[in-house]
């Protein structure tokens, strides 16, 4: 008799000693008191357990009668997972340019356009997008088992520079011809308004726009190369964007400086109109660390702990959703519609069926790391070719890592970021380890409070 090495209980109610049980692995979830965690306690310590609560702790998945057991459930669950994402459509994210109009504060891709000499130049031509669209075209013969339409993002740099409009417009031709839908721009938002006519010709989907706070928050962190500031030009585009049935996702990179400034921007998010639409989102990222000088981040726990905060203390927040801090939306969702919690096998789609292509002939499985030569694991121009082995290690999931085959947190993180294990100095073999531990007690001590009534 074993317990389940993804059994995890957090003490939510020290009076009254009450518990939150949980085992992704099994998508089990409950409240309990100290009995069943006195229990787990015994099994995990070598003694045999047949008492009044072992049916209940056996089918809800906290321990297993032996070690195979558990290690079929595994086998299941990986082959599940290849299979959804033998189904799904994959993502091409073609790096238009490494070159940006911006000079954001915390820019992770200031270094690599210091250290790239033609990032201003538009280093396309008809031939090299054709060998582009060539290589989508072997990959998917290669990989996808399905006949479905996959999709294309735009990024950068910054993909709607009024340089590059020929360019794309010559990418979504390419698109138009194959069974390939023209699904995203990942944007800074400043020439969006001017690149309407373009993407409503061609359908696209949607637009990924960052305001990172209110006017002169955003002018701060996110100026014109000259310190122009860019918020009302970015609120003129969005406005076209949802006008014309475009799809708008707003993301906030939260940090020390703007942190604060979140319940105003949600409140002009409101005045706008744009949490009636439909076709809008917003959701809140974290301004990393890794690749820049700048200095005003803030720890995840941290940063989840004080948007709790403004959560609890501000209605307007409900804007928001918690992108970044997706472990919170999957416990939360779990507890509210009573559903199984949903394992996170990998990270993101750098682990499963995304393919990144800069502008100089590479190709790379996260397009983040777009333009990090030391991350690319083949290249299209002048010839195909993808280094299978490179690509394995990106492809990795939780039971791949050594450190994580053991962690009881592994299935709520997904092993972390490979482009952030790269920037903090260390190999793909190993996780980038967020404090999953006080991430998961500061959402269930909160969900605990705000709704005790309704669960004891």
């Amino acid at each position: 008799m074993i317990v389940s090495r993804y059994t995890i209980w957090v003490r939510v109610d020290d009076k009254y000693g009450i518990y939150f049980l949980l085992n992704p692995l099994t998508g089990a979830i409950d409240i309990a008191d100290e009995e069943p965690i006195k229990i787990l306690e015994q099994i995990r310590s070598g003694h045999e357990y047949y008492g009044d609560l072992y049916y209940y702790l056996k089918e809800r998945g906290y321990i297993f009668d032996n070690s195979e057991e558990e290690a079929r459930l595994i086998e299941k669950l990986l082959l599940n997972h290849e299979g959804y994402f033998e189904r799904e459509p994959m993502t091409f994210v073609i790096g238009v340019t490494l070159d940006c109009n911006y000079a954001c504060k915390y820019c992770f891709q200031s270094m690599i356009r210091h250290k790239t000499k033609e990032n201003s130049r538009n280093l396309w031509n008809k031939h090299k997008i054709q060998k582009l669209f060539e290589a989508i075209d072997k990959i998917i013969d290669l990989k996808s088992k399905q006949d479905i339409a996959h999709r294309v993002t735009l990024f950068g740099g910054e993909p709607l520079l009024p340089s590059l409009y020929e360019t794309i417009k010559t990418i979504f031709d390419e698109i138009k011809d194959r069974n390939l839908i023209p699904y995203e721009i990942i944007t800074n938002g400043y020439y969006l308004l001017e690149y309407i006519p373009l993407l409503k010709e061609y359908n696209v989907q949607l637009v990924q726009v960052t305001i990172d706070g209110t006017k002169e928050i955003h002018n701060y962190l996110r100026p014109l190369r000259n310190g122009e500031g860019t918020f009302e030009k970015i609120v003129k585009g969005i406005d076209a964007a949802l006008k014309n049935g475009i799809e708008v996702h707003l993301r906030v990179n939260v940090n020390k400086l703007n942190l604060n400034n979140l319940p105003d921007l949600a409140k002009y998010i409101i005045e706008k109109g744009w949490d009636k639409n439909n076709k809008f989102k917003a959701f809140l990222g974290l301004t990393f660390p890794f690749g820049t000088l700048f200095k005003e981040t803030l720890e995840e726990d941290e940063a989840l702990r004080k948007i709790l905060k403004l959560y609890k203390k501000f209605d307007t927040m409900n804007v928001f959703n918690l992108g970044y801090w997706d472990i919170v939306e999957r416990i939360i969702s779990a507890l509210s519609t009573r559903e199984p919690l949903t394992p996170k096998v990998t990270y993101c789609g750098a682990n499963t069926t995304t393919y990144g292509f800069d502008p100089y002939g590479k190709i790379y499985a996260c397009f983040d790391a777009i333009g990090m030569n030391n991350c690319a694991i083949g290249e299209y121009y002048p010839t195909f070719n993808i280094n299978r082995k490179l690509e394995k290690l990106w492809r990795r999931t939780v039971f791949d890592i050594p450190k994580c085959k053991e962690c009881k947190y592994a299935l709520l993180c997904g092993g972390g970021c490979c482009h952030h294990t790269i920037l903090a100095g260390n190999p793909l073999d190993s996780p980038l380890c967020p404090d999953i531990e006080k991430s998961l007690s500061l959402t269930l001590k909160g969900y605990y409070k705000e709704h005790r009534e309704e669960l004891t």
